[in-house]
């Protein structure tokens, strides 16, 4: 009863602030702009394995585009690049093994899931999009982009709780591909409202 209750709760909080998402999210240009969506991933200088070894967090090593280069535990990693592999692990685990969602039906050709870690902008958290071949069709598998930082001033939740929030959020979008690959206007809400509701579910204690 008490499990239900909580849940009540959380899936209405969830729709009152869920209208955000297109902003924060990225998700409404696959849309509404088609035509500005990525025809290719982004490139970068290097890539980092999470703990569990399904996911491939890539980074740059300067640059407007580059993380924190701190590497407090002397691993070669940036910790910043440390927390979002823990970040993806973690929403898998809850997603899949507790929750009992899909796994990822399409994974890429290396079988591995890519997070990209960018300067995304003031207030833009993250995007998931799905990979386009050389005809512009979409290929069933797709990829996520964070910011580098979540800094003070441009982001509401800022740091390591955004990134966070934000990894479970688009990993979810993800998940959602592999019950239907393609959004429409029509139910963008309810993709958005439940990706919201994640966020508090994995991560109950950010806001």
């Amino acid at each position: 009863m008490k499990l239900s209750f909580q849940f009540i709760i959380l899936f209405s909080l969830s729709i009152i602030f869920s209208n955000n998402h297109p902003i924060r999210c990225g998700l409404y240009e696959e849309i509404f702009n088609p035509n500005g969506l990525r025809s290719t991933r982004p490139s970068m200088d290097t890539y980092s394995v999470s703990p569990s070894g399904d996911f491939y967090i890539h980074y740059n090593f300067e640059g407007s585009d580059a993380p924190s280069q701190i590497d407090n535990n002397d691993n070669g990693v940036p910790d910043y690049v440390d927390e979002v592999g823990i970040a993806a692990d973690y929403s898998d685990s809850i997603l899949v093994n507790v929750l009992n969602f899909s796994t990822i039906v399409i994974p890429d050709d290396d079988q591995k899931y890519d997070i990209y870690i960018e300067d995304m902008g003031q207030g833009y958290y993250g995007v998931n999009y799905l990979d386009i071949d050389s005809f512009g069709n979409h290929t069933g598998s797709s990829y996520i982009i964070i910011d580098n930082e979540y800094e003070e001033g441009e982001y509401y939740t800022t740091g390591i709780e955004a990134m966070k929030i934000t990894v479970a959020h688009e990993y979810f979008h993800a998940i959602q591909r592999s019950y239907r690959l393609q959004f429409s206007a029509q139910t963008l809400f309810l993709y958005e409202m439940s990706s919201t509701w994640v966020e508090d579910v994995i991560y109950p204690d950010i806001d």
